[in-house]
């Protein structure tokens, strides 16, 4: 689980991951994230840490599209959403139907 953000009052560029198969876990932190945000969502995805969204309101007050996945100990860009996001309850990833086996 990829635990990312922070609330309104505070922003920060602290991410962290807690590793649900092993108990009890506890939250190991990742490099800075190159945002300073808050209401960020993140997922793992193809084994490196994904990190979309969030709100940035100092000094451009903006929502973010942008995802920026950790590669070799450095946050890289490269993903958009469809949509400006922020506040996310969850991420999940689905595989499109024509690509899932079924054998």
């Amino acid at each position: 689980m990829i635990v990312a953000g922070n609330s309104p009052l505070a922003t920060t560029n602290a991410v962290g991951f807690v590793n649900l198969e092993t108990y009890p876990s506890t939250c190991q932190p990742l490099p800075n994230y190159p945002l300073t945000a808050y209401g960020l969502g993140g997922i793992f995805y193809d084994g490196s840490p994904l990190v979309c969204g969030g709100y940035t309101p100092s000094p451009s007050n903006t929502i973010n599209d942008i995802c920026y996945k950790l590669i070799s100990g450095s946050w890289v860009s490269g993903y958009h959403l469809f949509q400006a996001i922020a506040n996310f309850g969850g991420m999940a990833m689905f595989q499109v139907a024509s690509e899932i086996s079924t054998h």
